[in-house]
């Protein structure tokens, strides 16, 4: 029985020093749940802390087949077994489309899930975006408050080369600037036929998600564009009032459309900021039950009005619905995109994640946001008559 046993822990060992032990995503973790039953019947003992034996034997249960055939193909099969080719996306697909009616579970390779958190996150990198044209890096973006951004390099800028590496011999933008935050690269750009040389070093960004300015400096009108939600929207969203204030201006326009949503608790913070204390939304989570989010009773010294279109989405629609409910300002626009889910993030240790709906939330009236989304106080679609009419209603008030 010892040298059965012994056999079993060396068949075991051998398999997991393999380099590339992938057979399904399942299989992964059938791999922990039999590491773990394992370490159960020979030691006497469940390893780590806060798993029960009905925790592991679940697994075995549901995914403990999956191992089986692995081991059998390996063992038996005639044919070459190979773990390379599996689809991970085609896997987790399969996985998630246990959940019925989420329509919003999304699973993310790591390629993915790197661009997700750069526009909803903190990252590192060196402040620029850019876009392949004809065999050419050009770049179409640059944050102001990076290293791109403090030396000097423009949209437009076509990239040559980084640290001497022609553009050409890269893949993709990610690939030029690999690194860890620190570490310094030369960038060579052309620009109107005019080669520029920069050093610029990888930092922790927080993606720009504000634009603001005077809209109409003779009856003290300002303009905030919030195109996301992201952890540092409300920071930008207060300088934009602070600068505003500053100018003089005591009325505001403030641009939600085609705002697709982001940070939900961004969301709360920018509604805390535009209402007194009342209440902005009610969630109801599975897990948690119901909470009422509300506002504290400090707010913005202008008056304001919201633009909204039908590509103003889940956390747009906190705001919208917020303000509409306690009458903080006019809502100008179309019904917006009704999309009324509180969703989570789960990454993994590879660098993929996993998107899925934990609860719902309804607006301070109680009224259903999911699939009816919000309906403004006045409706308009044109582009040029919403602004006219925004300027209106804050020139009645």
């Amino acid at each position: 029985m010892a040298d059965k046993d012994n056999s079993k822990e060396s068949r075991l060992r051998e398999w997991l020093r393999k380099p590339d032990v992938r057979f399904t995503a399942l299989g992964s973790i059938v791999t922990i749940a039999v590491i773990a039953l394992y370490v159960y019947v020979f030691n006497g003992m469940l390893p780590g802390s806060g798993r029960t034996l009905e925790y592991y034997e679940g697994l075995d249960e549901s995914y403990g087949k999956y191992y089986e055939m692995q081991e059998l193909l390996e063992e038996q099969a005639l044919f070459s077994y190979s773990y390379e080719g599996v689809d991970d996306q085609e896997l987790a697909d399969e996985i998630l489309g246990g959940l019925e009616d989420d329509d919003y579970a999304e699973y993310y390779p790591p390629e993915k899930y790197d661009e997700f958190r750069k526009k909803y996150f903190s990252f590192v990198g060196v402040g620029i975006s850019a876009t392949e044209e004809n065999g050419k890096y050009v770049i179409v973006r640059v944050i102001s408050d990076s290293s791109a951004g403090e030396a000097g390099v423009c949209e437009g800028d076509i990239i040559v080369s980084v640290d001497g590496k022609n553009s050409s011999k890269f893949k993709n933008l990610n690939e030029m600037f690999t690194g860890k935050e620190g570490d310094k690269f030369k960038l060579v750009v052309d620009r109107d036929g005019e080669e520029l040389e920069y050093e610029l070093e990888l930092r922790k960004i927080t993606d720009e998600t504000v634009t603001y300015g005077e809209y109409d400096r003779d009856n003290s009108i300002g303009y905030i564009r919030i195109r996301s939600f992201s952890t540092g929207t409300s920071k930008e969203f207060e300088a934009a009032i602070k600068y505003l204030e500053e100018k003089g201006i005591d009325k505001v326009i403030i641009d939600l459309r085609n705002n697709l949503g982001g940070s939900e608790k961004a969301s709360l913070d920018v509604a805390d900021q535009l209402l007194p204390e009342c209440t902005i939304i009610t969630e109801k989570r599975r897990d948690k039950g119901e909470t009422v989010r509300k506002s504290d009773d400090d707010c913005i010294p202008m008056e304001y009005v919201l633009l909204v279109n039908e590509f103003s989405a889940s956390s747009s629609e906190i705001v919208t619905s917020a303000v509409k409910a306690n009458k903080g300002g006019k809502i100008i626009g179309t019904t917006t995109y009704g999309k009324g889910l509180i969703q989570v993030m789960h990454s993994f240790n590879d660098g993929s994640a996993v998107k899925f709906t934990i609860g719902e939330y309804y607006a301070a009236d109680g009224s259903k946001i999911q699939g009816k989304g919000v309906k403004p106080d006045i409706e308009c679609k044109d582009l040029e008559e919403i602004l006219r009419i925004a300027v209106k209603t804050l020139m009645d008030k």
